[in-house]
């Protein structure tokens, strides 16, 4: 029997969209899910990282106030990725619709906020995929 790849992917762009690769099943919906308990100041996952102003801008010339957005926003999502890790320990996390000039450095805030969040070392990859390319 042949080892089944457990892929999560997330859409970010409203409104969200996730789904995961499962025994070679795809299970759809998941963004319906209380991802993570921080969600409730908005009700749900998609509401709670749309509400939060991203300054692509503002982030790219290390603005304080841009920059602490943006780490809240790196924050939650990291919050509710760990949520599936800890249940699913997926080998691949791939995330869609991110601003192509923020792709690095949310990448890196949400290696440090995933490694900070997790049980155990991560043994998957979260990588950004943008119209069918993905880089990581």
């Amino acid at each position: 029997m042949s080892a089944q790849l457990t892929h999560l992917s997330v859409s970010l762009t409203p409104p969200i969209h996730a789904e995961l690769m499962l025994n070679g099943r795809v299970r759809v919906g998941l963004e319906r899910l209380p991802l993570i308990a921080s969600a409730g100041e908005a009700g749900r996952f998609d509401a709670a990282l749309a509400a939060i102003s991203m300054d692509e801008a503002g982030i790219l010339a290390g603005e304080p106030a841009a920059l602490e957005q943006f780490d809240r926003y790196a924050g939650l999502l990291a919050q509710g990725l760990v949520s599936f890790i800890h249940i699913f320990d997926p080998e691949l996390i791939s995330l869609s619709g991110v601003p192509a000039n923020l792709g690095a450095p949310l990448l890196a805030a949400l290696d440090r906020a995933v490694d900070a969040a997790c049980f155990y070392p991560v043994r998957g990859a979260i990588i950004l995929c943008d119209g069918g390319v993905c880089h990581g």
